[in-house]
């Protein structure tokens, strides 16, 4: 794709023909975990389902540390208050 976009004219019909096919690869990944993901989750026990959504949702949210309920983490955060 590179070098289509960087010959002057452009070959539109061959960059939007290798976009789709750039395209159809990310789709094909994307459908091939998912299926996979969905196999792992067929196999769990009600608890381990439980525990992978809460952690899917923790990611989600934006890391494994955000919104834990951990006190030792509490712990090594200073307190405005605390001096160093």
């Amino acid at each position: 794709l590179e070098d289509i976009i960087h010959k002057d004219p452009v070959d539109m019909r061959a960059a939007e023909s290798q976009l789709k096919q750039i395209e159809a690869m990310k789709t094909n990944m994307f459908l091939t975990h998912l299926k996979a993901f969905e196999e792992i989750k067929a196999t769990l026990t009600p608890e381990q389902r439980s525990k992978l959504k809460e952690m899917t949702e923790m990611h989600m949210a934006g890391g494994m540390m955000k919104g834990c309920d951990c006190s030792m983490m509490e712990k090594e955060k200073p307190q405005k208050n605390e001096k160093k």
